[in-house]
Formats: structure tokens, C-alpha cells, sequence
């Protein structure tokens, strides 16, 4: 995070209220008057939340744009995702940004307000917006911003979006904590004071009536209202050891080169029940040796069957990785500099 953050969290281990919520709500109605002026005398204009980390803030931010009394307002929601695509000639990594999820393409002649949870590099936000003004032929787009991590040499697109509607690192802190606090208010109204009160407590569900003889008399729900006997949450009792999972084995193989670089080969048949193979062995290096990893083909690992989840997440530099077969969602998610070939 910003060093700002970092020096908050450091600060008396948050044991006070930074912003108390009066001062996060005045913000937020401020905020919404700010963008029913700008968008004064629109015709068409569309609120467009970017998921998933926008999706509360969206809620929030509608809802005092509502109280403002800015009408006629569309809501709809995007997902972009951020990947590398190739190397330029001068070795620089290239990325682009895959855009999916709108229910409505329509948007030609609207004016579009970008919501994001957080503003980083700015790349992806900057691709959403050539993305509504250059192929969908929006009229114009402007960004919103609960969160802006500073950044001590900012890319020009973050200069650029700097210009919209902002907020500041502080407010994310108090977010949570102000969430959490309504969290409790909800269990004091049910009458416990803990979560460990309600997980697994299936009985307190109450189906809502139905008209007889439609599709919804016939939806049986007691399996998904069974409720298993003893404890239904962690009681603070002894962690089980880690089962023999896959990680454990490639980490004993694979000593020589995380102790002295030495580089190896490896294979191994992988299933689906075989979840972020390859993670904890990033982890015993980035340890080691912090994000430079390894040297580059330092460990080579060669897998054939169907991968589960998160195959190869994080992967650490000097890490490459060979698949014959096929595998699950959240491959090389977070890739660190290791290299994935399917």
C-alpha cells in the first residue's frame, strides 16, 4: 500500500478512529453533489462500477447520488482484467486489458462515470476509457476513485485521472471498520454478539412463504437447511498439520536450487484435487531471496494430467512450468516472474 497507509497502520496499531463516520458520510454526499454538478444539463448518464472491488462502493455512492436528486442515472457493471500479452523490441513486457461482463453495449452519445475501487498503475481504468470513447462511441468518460495509491513516479494515465473525482487513502481503513460495526449491529438485532453465534446455525433461516402449486413450492430445501451435528466453526482448538500435498514433495526435490541455485529438472503427475501447485514453493523462495527469485530456468518442472485450481499462483522468478493437459480457473494468477506453459 502508500506509505501514507503504512505509517497509519504502524500508528498506535489503529487503536483509535482515524475519520469517524460522520466526516466518511459527509464525504460521500459531498462527493455525489460533485458529480451531480459536473453531469448538470446530461441527457444520458451512466454510472459503470467496475468489478468486483467497486461493487460496494458503487452502492453507496448511488445511493447519496439518489438523495442529491440526480435522475434518470443507469447503472450497469464491467469486469476488466489486466494480463501480458507479449515483450516490445526493446524488452519492455506489453499488456493489455480484456474487457467482459456489461449487460447494456449501448452507450453511444452517453456520458460514462467510470467507479473503481482503487487507482494503481491506471492502465486499466485508462483502457476502459479509450475502450467507451473510441469503440462505443460514448460521449464522454470521467472516473471515480474511493482509493488513489500514491506512488512516487505516477504514470502519466494516472496523471490524467488524477483530474476526476478521488478519495482518500484514509477512507479505506475506516471502511472496514465502520462494515464491521454494522456487522455487530446486525447480530445485536438477531440477539448474539459473535458470528461464531450464527455460522453453520441453519435453523435461524426462515423460508419465505410461497404460492402454492408454482415452481418455487416445489424447490425442496432441506439438504441445503441440514445441519450437521458437534461444532459447525472453529473453536480455537490445535491446527491440523498440512496434508502430503503436491507442494510438499517439489519442495524436498527441488532444496538444491532454492539453497544454492543449482538447476533441476522435475515431473510429476497432477490431478484436479491438486490446488496451487507451485505456490508454496514460490513462497520458500520469494523468502529466500524476495521478489528477484531464482535465475532465470533455475527450476523446471514438467506436469501431465488436469491441474486444479490457482495452478502455478505467484509464481516466483526462475520458475518454469510445463503442462500437458489441461487446467482450472486462476492459472498464474499473480505471476511473479515465473513462467507457465500450457
Amino acid at each position: 500500500m502508500t506509505n501514507k497507509t503504512e505509517h497509519i497502520i504502524d500508528d498506535d496499531r489503529l487503536q483509535g478512529v482515524l475519520i469517524d463516520s460522520e466526516a466518511i458520510h459527509t464525504r460521500i454526499v459531498s462527493l455525489a453533489q460533485e458529480i451531480k454538478d459536473a453531469y448538470a444539463g446530461e441527457k444520458s448518464v451512466c454510472l459503470m462500477g467496475v468489478l468486483k472491488g467497486a461493487s460496494i462502493f458503487v452502492s453507496d455512492l448511488i445511493r447519496e447520488l439518489r438523495s442529491v436528486g440526480m435522475r434518470g442515472l443507469r447503472l450497469d457493471f464491467v469486469r476488466a482484467s489486466t494480463y501480458q500479452s507479449g515483450m516490445k523490441g526493446t524488452g519492455e513486457k506489453t499488456r493489455k486489458v480484456k474487457i467482459s461482463g456489461m449487460t447494456c453495449d449501448n452507450v453511444e452519445g452517453c456520458s460514462i462515470l467510470l467507479v473503481d475501487d482503487i487507482l494503481d498503475q491506471g492502465f486499466t481504468l485508462s483502457a476502459l476509457k479509450d475502450h467507451f470513447l473510441n469503440e462505443l462511441k460514448a460521449k464522454s468518460v470521467k472516473t471515480c476513485v474511493f482509493l488513489e495509491k500514491k506512488l512516487e513516479s505516477p504514470s502519466p494515465e494516472v496523471l490524467e485521472l488524477r483530474k476526476h473525482f478521488i478519495g482518500k487513502a484514509d477512507y479505506l481503513v475506516n471502511y472496514f471498520t465502520f462494515l464491521a460495526r454494522e456487522v455487530r449491529e446486525y447480530l445485536a438485532q438477531m440477539g448474539f454478539t459473535k458470528l461464531s453465534d450464527i455460522i453453520g446455525h441453519t435453523e435461524l433461516l426462515v423460508r419465505k412463504p410461497v404460492v402454492p402449486a408454482s415452481k418455487a413450492s416445489y424447490i425442496d430445501l432441506s439438504r441445503l437447511l441440514f445441519r450437521e451435528k458437534g461444532s459447525l466453526c472453529w473453536a480455537g482448538g490445535p491446527l491440523h498439520e498440512l496434508p502430503a500435498v503436491r507442494d510438499l514433495e517439489i519442495i524436498k526435490a527441488a532444496q538444491p536450487a532454492i539453497d544454492w541455485k543449482e538447476e533441476i529438472s522435475l515431473e510429476y503427475p497432477i490431478a484436479n484435487t491438486d490446488r496451487a501447485v507451485c505456490t508454496m514453493l514460490s513462497g520458500r523462495i520469494a523468502a529466500k531471496y524476495g521478489a528477484e527469485g531464482l535465475p532465470d530456468s533455475t527450476v523446471n518442472i514438467k506436469f501431465k494430467g488436469s491441474a486444479g485450481q490457482s495452478f502455478c499462483a505467484f509464481l516466483a522468478g526462475g520458475i518454469n512450468v510445463r503442462l500437458e493437459g489441461e487446467a482450472n480457473d486462476y492459472v498464474g494468477k499473480g505471476l511473479s516472474g515465473g513462467r507457465v506453459a500450457i
